[in-house]
């Protein structure tokens, strides 16, 4: 039973791989009938030729008398083309003309309409990316997903034993051929590119069908399975060759590399394996003879060798190395072959594309020799490698004789098989150091023969030699592992030194002579400069970490004596590959120096974190000074490429990226430097309390006299981008004090005399003088009066903030008990006066709306904290108007006052500020009335609490409070008469409303019989006289209104 299934198999199998051949044929000769027919149609259709159309004949007519005025004819003439019909006007001869022929006769002939010319086609619209995704994308998606879904679909089946594995295969099998059927008839109807997809997707799945009868049932033999394979690779291929479809191909073969991963068996099958995928690759290397379908090149190399690292890195053991060499020769020779065996057969240059996988291919080759060959077998790997360079040499040679202008191909073959030659010396012997020696005396030989006899092929072996030497350094390390060893004068370091040099000789040789002054020749220059300097760089650093191992005893010493080292190596690294002219001129070196500079500057920042292991100086230490040497040597770095590269945007923006890295890394120098001082005097020297607090203080007085200098240097020569970095190393300053919040957390400190407070006081004061210096040192356009305004608003500020919270700390530590409370409430009730006069006394802040507002806006909330705060700031009992806190609340009621006075006398930019004084006087009307309600309140408030119990004190505190509202309104009305302020006027008018709404409302209701007549009496004489006042003005004629020529007299 089993042997029939396995030639039912065999027998359906080969018939479905037979029907793509069939399917060729018929395809080929239904193609030739259906352009036939399509002729055909054409030719019925009855479309017009365009032909030039025949003249028509214009008969005579007898001479006609001569007209006494001269008349237009316009004879009517046949057209000659396609173009509309010219009439060319006649006129006639005003005497009589001699005997001529006679004049032709106009008939009214028709005129034929011209041809009508085809309309051009309408241009084929353009594909949105909505159809791209619709058409191609999920095309593919569908057919990879079909082609997984079958091979999950036969785990499924064979997991649950559903059908025999007979009817799996002829499922899978049926449906490939279904799925071709239905490609190539949809083809026919014009679905282009989704037919393509589905005819490709029916030869993945007649893989899929062979691979797994093979070798997932085993139902036919491997020989019948690669026979099968080469006969579906074969008519895959030989229908995308013959329906010049890539996209055929090309998903065939994908499908043809998808069925063995997605039906694996998880087993050991190599030779299944790799015969499978030699089917496939011979079909590609026979559609390569026919078609330069990059596509299927690269897939076919990609997916083999894939497949064959999925096996090898799973499956391979010693024991199989012949199997995998043998195949991975197989495997190399094809695909060595494929990519360029279209341009051997037609003589044709090969493509970039095609030396590209030339080299990959050799690459994938030697990478594999390496991995079975180099741990056990180094000399065979070397007669390996050998061999390889050969075969490249060889078809070198064969490539030369077929087309003797591909010169790329040439040089690549070359390349590849004297690199692989040169790379089997050292497999070969021990010895590295004289190897190394020679080639580096090699690479200096051969780029001078090179360069001077104009040689492509010398030169690209220069470099490949000399690529080896260096590569060859790294071989042995590392340095110094000898016990005899001595920094510098040990041979590894020589060697090193050695191999240096020669690049930079191969530099020099490329850089100054004649035959190298090309573009070329000054890139190979800056390569060979980059590379010989960074050689040389690396030799120190592991030379120096060598010494450092050696030598010092534990690591804290290592790393103080590593890091500096290495940083001093950073600085001379970067030094040389910016500064003309020790380096060549070019752009890629430039770059590399830029690079450079980054690394280094981002590389001393992170070192100066492991450099301190005990207490030190501050500023004045070692580590510190070589980074701010290697800092330096970025600024004159800069400096440098300004003033001897021409003015161009890109010179600036480099010298702006060089700047910004040495301020940025003196930024971070100074932080650094402030808090490991701080860390190691708490560790090594005696503990500190709250040291945490000092190092962030610290670094907040470096940077505020970081950033002014950063300033000054900026204002002095106008870059922009010294004073962006500036203004953030300001505004860090500045933010960094946050973290010092509170300043003061026990009564160990002095007033005013401690660093916290020294700390916030100087920064403010940096940026105070930063104003001064955008104030001064430039002409004030728009931008500086910004800077001018935002500078000095923020000192002010943080001075502001610096004295509240120390005045806090003080009130707190230092005065017990609810009197150091008071005592500060009193103290913050004058700062706001204070802050508002810096910000609005003329000449003292600068001119802008910005410090005018906030000169405002103190006033204002410094009012409203007055208010609030005056209720807790009696301790005792007082005397009524004469006290303390009522002096302080006068004298922010003045300061107000003097400030609307000060806004008024300024110019007004906007009218709105016109305003501004009235109501600033306004609010301070209003806060004196609430001071003085306040402040009667208090006064019977305090009385009764501290100086013994008042009898009906609330009574008495009502009624005073009355008097004084009445009062206050009647001064308000007659100093509004007299300044001639309505407003004020106003206000004492509502004044006096709520005083009476007050008497009547409230009074009348708590206040005994005696006080409600002092209230009422004294209210109702001072709203008599006021009225009386009124009536007195408007006799005067006070309230009349004057027209403008009065006011305008009365001005003059």
């Amino acid at each position: 039973m089993d042997g029939l299934a396995g030639v039912l198999i065999i027998l359906a199998i080969g018939v479905l791989a037979a029907g793509p051949l069939a399917l060729i044929l018929t395809l080929v000769l239904f193609s030739k009938i259906g352009k036939l027919e399509e002729k055909m149609r054409w030719l019925s259709s009855g479309r017009p030729v365009s032909a030039p159309p025949r003249p028509f004949p214009v008969p005579t007519a007898p001479p006609a008398p001569q007209p006494t005025q001269p008349t237009m004819e316009t004879p009517v003439t046949a057209p000659k083309a396609p173009p509309p019909v010219k009439h060319v006007p006649t006129t006639p001869q005003a005497s009589p003309p001699p005997p001529a022929p006679p004049a032709p006769k106009v008939f009214d002939v028709p005129i034929p309409p011209p041809p009508v010319s085809k309309p051009a086609a309408p241009k084929r619209p353009r594909v949105g990316l909505e159809q791209k995704i619709g058409t191609t994308v999920a095309l593919i998606a569908g057919i990879i997903t079909v082609i997984v879904g079958v091979g999950f679909f036969l785990k499924y089946v064979y997991d649950h034993a559903w059908f025999g594995p007979t009817a799996r295969v002829c499922v899978v099998a049926v449906g490939g051929l279904a799925a071709m059927i239905v490609g190539e008839v949809t083809r026919r109807r014009g679905y282009e590119i989704v037919a393509k997809g589905t005819a490709a997707m029916g030869f993945a799945l007649l893989y899929a069908a062979v691979f797994s009868a093979s070798r997932v049932y085993f139902l036919i033999e491997t020989q019948t399975a690669f026979v099968l394979a080469i006969a579906i690779t074969a008519g895959a291929m030989a229908y995308a060759v013959a329906l010049n479809e890539v996209v055929i191909a090309f998903l065939s073969l994908l499908g043809g590399y998808l069925s063995p991963i997605v039906i694996t068996t998880g087993q050991n099958l190599a030779m299944p394996l790799f015969s499978y995928l030699l089917a496939l690759a011979a079909g590609a290397l026979g559609c390569a003879m026919f078609r330069r379908w990059r596509a299927v090149n690269w897939i076919t190399m990609v997916g083999t060798y894939l497949l064959y690292t999925g096996w090898f890195e799973k499956f391979y053991t010693p024991d199989q190395m012949p199997l995998a060499l043998s195949w991975l020769g197989v495997f190399g020779g094809l695909f060595l072959l494929q990519p360029i065996l279209y341009g051997l057969k037609q003589q044709i240059a090969a493509r970039a594309e095609d030396v590209g996988l030339v080299v990959a291919n050799s690459v994938a080759v030697f990478y594999y020799l390496w991995r079975i060959l180099y741990a056990e077998h180094p000399q065979a790997q070397a007669f390996a490698a050998a061999t390889v360079g050969a075969v490249h040499l060889l078809l070198m040679a064969a490539v030369m004789v077929r087309c003797r202008d591909d010169r790329k191909l040439h040089a690549a073959l070359g390349v590849l098989g004297t690199a692989f030659i040169t790379v089997a010396i050292p497999l070969h012997f021990a010895a590295l150091n004289p190897t190394l020696l020679s080639w580096s005396v090699q690479a200096v030989a051969l780029t001078y023969i090179g360069i001077r006899y104009r040689s492509l092929w010398t030169k690209a072996m220069a470099v490949i030699v000399t690529a080896i030497a260096a590569a060859g350094l790294f071989y042995h390390l590392p340095l110094g592992g000898t016990e005899s060893f001595r920094i510098v004068f040990n041979a590894p370091f020589g060697t090193w030194m050695f191999v240096s040099a020669a690049v930079l000789v191969c530099h020099t040789l490329w850089r100054f002579m004649a035959e190298a002054k090309d573009t070329d020749g000054r890139f190979a220059a800056e390569i060979a400069y980059i590379v010989g300097v960074l050689l040389m760089a690396v030799g120190c650093t592991m030379e120096w970490f060598a010494y450092c191992d050696r030598f010092f005893d534990n690591d804290p010493a290592q790393d103080a004596a590593f890091w500096p080292g290495m940083i001093v190596i950073a600085a001379a690294l970067t030094a040389v590959l910016l500064t003309r002219p020790v380096c060549p001129k070019g752009r890629l070196v430039r770059t590399s120096g830029v690079l450079t500079a980054f690394a280094g500057s981002l590389f001393t920042a992170l070192a100066m974190m492991g450099v301190y292991h005990s207490a030190f100086h501050l500023f004045f230490n070692i580590p510190f000074a070589l980074a701010s040497l290697y800092a330096a040597v970025v600024l004159l770095c800069a400096w440098h490429i300004r003033r001897i590269d021409d003015k161009t945007p890109q010179r600036d923006q480099v010298t702006a990226a060089m700047g910004i890295m040495g301020v940025g890394l003196l930024f971070v120098l100074l932080a650094e430097q402030g808090y490991w001082y701080w860390y190691c005097q708490n560790k090594f020297a005696q503990p500190i309390t709250n040291w945490q607090a000092s190092a962030v203080q610290t670094v907040a007085i470096c940077w505020a006299a970081f950033g002014l200098g950063l300033l000054t240097v900026a204002l002095k020569f106008d870059r922009l981008w010294l004073k962006a970095a500036a203004v953030l190393t300001a505004a860090a300053s500045a933010a960094i004090l946050l973290w010092t919040i509170p300043l003061h957390t026990s009564d160990d400190f002095r007033l005013m005399l401690n660093l916290p407070f020294v700390a916030w006081l100087t920064v403010a004061a940096a940026l105070v003088a930063g104003h001064g210096l955008w104030r001064t040192m430039k002409i004030a356009d728009l931008d500086q009066r910004s800077m001018t305004q935002i500078y000095y608003a923020a000192g002010v500020l943080l001075a502001a903030v610096g004295w509240t919270m120390e005045w806090y700390a003080h009130c707190r530590w230092h005065v017990t008990g609810s009197v150091g409370e008071a005592n500060f409430l009193l103290g913050t009730m004058l700062l706001p006066a204070a802050v508002m006069m810096v910000f609005l006394a003329q000449p003292l802040p600068p001119k802008g709306e910005l410090v005018r507002t906030l000169g405002v806006l103190a006033a204002l909330g410094g009012a409203v904290f007055t208010v609030i705060a005056r209720k807790d700031v009696h301790t005792a009992a007082f005397a009524l108007f004469l006290n303390v806190p009522f002096a302080v609340t006068a004298v922010f009621v003045a300061a107000m006052m003097a400030g609307a006075w000060c806004v008024r006398r300024a110019v007004y930019t906007k009218k709105n500020w016109e305003k501004v004084p009235a109501i600033m006087v306004l609010a301070g009307l209003v806060l004196v009335w609430v001071i003085l309600s306040q402040e009667v309140y208090l006064y019977w408030a305090c009385r009764n609490t501290w100086a013994g119990p008042v009898d009906n004190w609330r009574f008495s505190a009502q009624m005073y409070m009355s008097v004084a509202w009445a009062i206050y309104a009647a001064v308000l009305v007659i100093g509004g008469f007299v300044f001639r302020a309505r407003s004020v006027r106003y206000l004492s008018l509502l004044i006096f409303a709520v005083l009476l709404a007050k008497i009547f409302l409230k009074d009348t209701v708590t206040l005994r019989i005696e006080y409600r007549i002092a209230a009422f009496l004294t209210t109702g004489i001072i709203l008599v006289g006021i009225s009386f006042l009124y009536k007195f003005l408007k006799k005067k004629g006070f309230f009349e209104e004057k027209s403008p020529t009065t006011e305008n007299e009365a001005k003059e």
